[in-house]
């Protein structure tokens, strides 16, 4: 033939890279025709800015209230620093702090949204180009939400109780700084482990249940993106009611497509319509983050955020990576569950992108939410990125590929500009959460629609272990104590909430779908899975001490802090010897406080109905005496116990291993068939043919699949 034996084995070899690198290419061409703005473009951007805006409101909220639990809610101006810091105060810390959250992050946030934007709009045009069409829909970007809720609470609050200015000698600037950064390096490990992610992709579409695969995914929009914004509207029904109605009206209505004009900018108008409303004083409750029921007061936060950290970047690009140091040990640790959320949810949109028509390479969308995470870190964003939720409503309203350059711009200029704490603090937070209740149920829409009817059960079994990560959350009051009426309730919900009860949406609906399908053999491979994930608490990780006996503190590190509700979602359920009390820190043994011998521990539990030793309820208290702590109350029996409860649950997943393989030989023997298809609906049902636009095409999701 002429070629040279060389030339053709590497022929070869980069067509096997391609075949395994998928469809469309990296490098693949675009459909320049492609390239234009329409009607639906606009109306989508204003959708996934106000849904990426929901999202971000939410976070940045948490990420702001944080330090508070680390200084015990003291007021302001109560000194809380060490040493030389001695008479900085709370607010001087929490100063500090939002500088950094404004000023470091947000701007990082701006990098991030525009790297992964443009990449997911080249994306949609190498498709178009690919396959010959002018209908391709971009995926949607944004801030992965509810890893970015793990983020805030299992990576950067551990890091700022490593940093409590009231055991050490830190400065309000250190105090910012190091937590800033070291959760920077997580996040950026975080995206590591993300790309890494592709080469289990396609392994992952192919073996997991459809149902199972949406489980996660479809909890997360059924309890934070509709439920708890829902609760919101209910608690300012004035402001929230009339937004609910219209959201119904124009993403639920005519086969999806709505009853107004694509032309109207939907959920910009319902942003607006709340925010006058807001600002009219029409609101009645606050709540423990913000002002919301005084217009006065709104106006005085308003004008102090603009004082202080308006129009401010003092990001510092490439300086984060000094944050390894500040990393608490197990933070690496705790970046795998966070980029498993993020890899699964990426795998879960794509495949809701292909059931509408736009199949995507899930191998390049891994990749740019890898990289867009790492960017952003980099930059100085703590969150990881990924494709985001709602393109089935983008794909309905007819968006092409210019809404994601739109977002990816505005957010941008937002950010770096220092226009977000503006936005923050104007914005009513109550009907922007109108618009995540539409994305949140489009997602659960989608994903029954998807799935075979049989396996809604277990898709309903996914969603359980998302409303229990809300109850465990509401099991506490205010300063983080217990507060409930139901401690066995609470016991259990506790074992379902560990890593927002992610990887149990997953993996127990593929065990019970296989179990629907006769699979057994497979569905004792996930049993297997299921153990080894609950020994090293990436399942039912209720562990509540460290192997050597310390407690994961929630508030501070002083004996009246005993209790704690964080969990170690990445910790080997196994026994060990104890070198702490289990309220101690290495400060408080280092100068006696507490000073113990080592002991070793078992996995029994001490309940005592979650008492704190340390607590003196007047229900408790005695008159005329005080105990050896000074309160009035009786002598306090310390607790040399553990309460780590994933071995229990991988005993069992290992036993019904074993039970349900022998049910895969009785199907054998009496020739039992399994059911094949996975979980995948064969048909999606019809909607009745509403289109008030005759030329409208039905949204491609009630397509056959």
């Amino acid at each position: 033939s002429g070629v040279h034996p060389a030339s053709e084995r590497l022929s070869l070899n980069m067509d096997k890279v391609k075949a395994l690198w998928g469809q469309p290419a990296l490098f693949g061409g675009i459909s320049r025709p492609y390239v234009t703005v329409t009607g639906g473009d606009v109306n989508a951007f204003l959708f996934l800015f106000a849904d990426n805006l929901s999202s971000l409101l939410a976070i940045i909220a948490e990420m702001v209230f944080i330090p508070n639990i680390v200084f015990n809610f003291k007021p302001g101006f109560v000194p809380i620093g060490s040493g030389p810091y001695a008479d900085s105060t709370v607010d001087d810390y929490l100063a500090e702090y939002n500088k950094m959250v404004w000023g470091k992050v947000c701007p990082a946030i701006g990098f991030a949204l525009l790297f992964g934007n443009l990449w997911y709009a080249w994306m949609a045009c190498k498709l178009a180009k690919a396959e010959d069409r002018s209908d391709v829909t971009a995926l949607p970007y944004g801030i992965n939400t509810p890893a970015g809720f793990l983020t805030v609470f299992m990576v950067m609050l551990p890091i700022l109780f490593d940093n409590n200015p009231a055991t050490q000698e830190i400065s309000p600037e250190q105090f910012a700084t190091r937590s800033f950064q070291g959760a920077c390096c997580a996040n950026f490990i975080g995206g590591i482990i993300e790309i890494l992610g592709m080469a289990f992709g396609q392994f992952f579409r192919r073996n997991i249940p459809r149902a199972a695969l949406f489980g996660p995914v479809c909890g997360v929009g059924f309890v934070w993106l509709g439920f708890n914004p829902l609760i919101d509207v209910m608690r300012e029904p004035i402001i929230g009611m009339l937004p609910l109605f219209l959201v119904f009206i124009a993403f639920f209505a005519n086969g999806g497509k709505g009853w107004y004009p694509q032309k109207v900018p939907v959920a910009f108008i319902i942003m607006l319509l709340g925010t006058v409303m807001w600002w009219l004083g029409l609101a009645r409750h606050d709540t423990e983050k913000r002002e919301l029921n005084d217009p006065a007061k709104m106006s005085e936060i308003l004008s102090m955020v603009m004082e202080k950290y308006a129009f401010q970047n003092s990001m510092t690009p490439f300086m984060v990576l000094q944050g390894f140091q500040y990393m608490k040990s197990n933070a690496i640790a705790i970046q795998i569950p966070i980029a498993l959320a993020s890899f699964i949810e990426t795998i879960e949109n794509v495949e809701m992108a292909a059931i509408c028509g736009d199949s995507y390479n899930v191998n390049e969308a891994m990749l740019a939410d890898g990289l867009g995470t790492m960017v952003g870190a980099v930059f100085g964003c703590p969150l990881p990125t990924t494709v985001y939720i709602g393109h089935k409503r983008h794909k309905v309203a007819g968006a092409k590929m210019s809404y994601s350059l739109m977002n990816g711009a505005v957010y941008f200029v937002f950010f770096i500009s220092g226009l977000m704490p503006i936005i923050f603090y104007i914005i009513d937070p109550t009907t922007v959460g109108c618009v995540l209740i539409a994305v949140g149920l489009m997602i659960v829409q989608l994903a029954l629609e998807s799935s075979a009817s049989r396996h809604y059960p277990c898709l309903m079994i996914g969603i359980m272990f998302l409303v229990a990560d809300m109850l465990f959350f509401d099991h506490f009051d205010a300063t983080v104590r217990v507060a409930t009426r139901s401690v066995g309730r609470m016991k259990g919900v506790m074992n379902m909430a560990p890593g927002g009860g992610i990887m149990c949406s997953l993996i127990i609906p593929a065990i019970l779908c296989d179990l629907v399908d006769a699979r057994f053999f497979r569905s004792s491979v996930f049993c297997l899975i299921a153990a080894a994930l609950s020994f090293c608490g990436l399942m039912h990780g209720a562990n509540y001490h460290q192997p050597n006996g310390m407690m994961i503190p929630a508030m501070g590190a002083d004996e009246s802090d005993y209790y704690t509700t964080d969990l170690g979602e990445f910790m080997f359920s196994l026994p060990g010897t104890a070198t702490f009390e289990s309220w101690q820190n290495d400060f408080l043994k280092s100068i006696g406080v507490g000073d113990i011998s080592a002991y070793d521990w078992t996995y029994k539990v001490d309940d005592l109905g979650f008492d704190d030793p340390y607590r003196c309820p007047p229900w408790a208290r005695v008159t005329n005496a005080t105990n050896s702590v000074g309160l009035p109350c009786g002598e306090p029996v310390k607790q040399h116990h553990v309460y780590n409860e994933g071995w229990r649950f991988a005993v069992i997943y290992l036993v019904a291993a074993g039970l349900i393989a022998l049910h895969g030989l009785y199907a054998q023997k009496v020739g039992i068939e399994p059911i094949m298809d996975n979980g995948v609906a064969a048909t999606t049902k019809q909607e009745p043919e509403l289109a008030v636009e005759p030329s409208s095409p039905k949204s491609v999701a009630e397509a056959e699949i």
